[in-house]
């Protein structure tokens, strides 16, 4: 008798909150295909690296990361069938993440043994995984419109592309049905979510600030206990925001990258406020 095992997936995530959101969105992808999470790599059929090239030190350990997987060797055990010798067999390697802003040819002569290259963006965004999460990551726009003089993040991640409305309500709605208490916004810049391609005039709250109505619209969703976000730009966060957090549900941390307290250091950064 032939007995099948579930193929099963390694996730290895690098940088930020969003890279585990986007982790999360793969995992769901998987998941909803009959595979199984690997308790550890050795026991992966495939391996996704969710890399972050916001800082070059990320990189270096993504380059390590990956040359350490050329030594790995895992049992092929998608069935156990015994077929001469126990063949073994090195995963597949898919790396995906920030440092896709690269050109494809040039990542794959520094990279070599990685199998497959491929966009957050080629994962399907309707896949979630459907674990019961006290605490969960949404998305809410992603991008940036500012170019900072340092920052990579415009080129890894585009300009801002903010979710809809209701499809974010309709999200934590969900999640709250499924028994999420927390939830996480996240977004490059969450204060300016809103600005692009976004309708919620429907909505008939005192907040005319997209993030401060999206925030006093989540606020009244029955079973979620608290709502907490980042990142948040200094120049973009107006009085409207700060009233939003005053919501018994808002949390009251809030994560403000000031940068510098140097005005020509901010002016150098293409930081567009002073001290």
């Amino acid at each position: 008798m032939i007995k099948c095992i579930p193929m099963r997936y390694f996730i290895k995530i690098y940088g930020c909150a969003m890279n585990t959101a986007d982790a999360e969105k793969i995992a769901g992808w998987y998941d909803q295909r009959g595979w199984k999470p690997a308790k550890n790599i050795e026991e992966a059929d495939e391996i996704v690296i969710v890399t972050c090239s916001v800082r070059q030190t990320a990189e270096d350990r993504v380059y390590g990361f990956v040359n350490n997987l050329l030594k790995l060797k895992v049992q092929n055990s998608k069935c156990k069938v015994t077929v001469g010798s126990s063949k073994l067999k090195k995963p597949k390697i898919i790396l995906t993440g920030s440092m896709m802003r690269y050109p494809l040819k040039w990542l794959k002569d520094k990279m070599p043994d990685v199998d497959e290259f491929k966009k957050i963006s080629e994962y399907p965004s309707s896949y979630s995984c459907p674990s019961v999460f006290s605490k969960a990551l949404v998305s809410i726009m992603e991008g940036c419109n500012n170019f900072c003089s340092y920052c990579v993040v415009p080129y890894a991640r585009g300009q801002e592309v903010s979710r809809t409305f209701n499809e974010i309500v309709c999200e934590v709605r969900e999640l709250a049905e499924r028994g999420c208490k927390e939830i996480v916004l996240l977004g490059q810049n969450v204060n300016s979510y809103g600005k692009t391609n976004v309708q919620c005039k429907m909505y008939n709250v005192q907040f005319k600030t997209p993030f401060a109505l999206l925030l006093s619209v989540l606020h009244e969703i029955k079973g979620i206990e608290k709502i907490s976000f980042l990142t948040s730009n200094p120049w973009d966060l107006d009085d409207e925001i700060i009233e939003a957090m005053g919501l018994p549900k808002i949390d009251r941390y809030l994560h403000l990258p000031v940068q510098s307290g140097d005005d020509e250091i901010l002016h150098k950064m293409n930081r567009h406020y002073t001290a």
